[in-house]
Formats: C-alpha cells, structure tokens, sequence
C-alpha cells in the first residue's frame, strides 16, 4: 500500500511520500540493477528524490542521529533530577541543577526535552480529566 498525500497546489495529483520511495526503491533495487537506474522511475508523476535524499533517509533508518541518542540519555537525566526534588522543578531549575552536575545542556534543550516527556505523561493520563475535578 502506498502512502499518498494531496497537493495543496494540484488537488488532483497525489504526492508519494520519501520513506514510500525509499522503502520501494529498497524492494526493487536487484529488479533495475542498483539505485541509480531505478531513481528516474520510481515515481514519474510527483515523487522524484535526488541519490543523496535516497542514502540519507536509509541511514537515518539503520542508525540514529547524534541529536535522537543525547536525548535519549539526557531524558533519564531530566526524569532523575525532577523526580528527585519531588517534581516540582520546571525547565530552567532542572537546567542549573544539571549544569551543576557537569552536564553541559543548552536550556532550549532541557525546555524541549520538558514539553516531550510532558506530553508522554499526558498521553497515560485518564481519558475523561474533567471527571478528576469534581
């Protein structure tokens, strides 16, 4: 099954996502004899990528960017720190107590790192919050 987008511009024509191509360029590349011959046709309406696009997503594919492991680390860091002063410590309290730590962390990173684990938290939560007010 391919996955198609609408074009805001062309209503009428669908636009094939990158990871599709990726993904079929991956299935039929023994078929046209590597990448390259088969980059022209994989998609002619809409869905060209350039050889550089094809390599870049299948390695994103096969092993994480820098940024994706740092934060996987510094979010045990920030879970470890709010925890541990009773969960009342925000971005800007966590961000020093982590620099007195020695971890080098920008505050915008520790802010967005914040809003992420927030959000999975809130996706846990009960499904009908209102009926917890009363």
């Amino acid at each position: 099954m391919r996955a198609r987008f609408r074009n805001a511009s062309s209503p009428t024509k669908a636009i094939t996502g990158r990871h599709t191509l990726v993904a079929f360029i991956d299935e039929h590349q023994d078929h046209f004899g590597g990448v390259e011959p088969i980059l022209p046709r994989a998609d002619p309406a809409r869905g060209r990528i350039a050889l550089s696009t094809y390599y870049v997503r299948r390695k994103r594919l096969t092993s994480p960017s820098p940024r994706s492991v740092r934060d996987r680390e510094l979010k045990t860091l920030v879970k470890a720190v709010h925890e541990t002063n009773y969960r009342v410590y925000e971005a800007r309290k966590i961000w020093r107590a982590l620099n007195r730590q020695g971890h080098d962390v920008a505050r915008c990173t520790v802010e967005r790192l914040r809003r992420e684990i927030r959000e999975a938290d809130y996706c846990r939560a009960t499904t009908n919050p209102i009926s917890q007010l009363s």
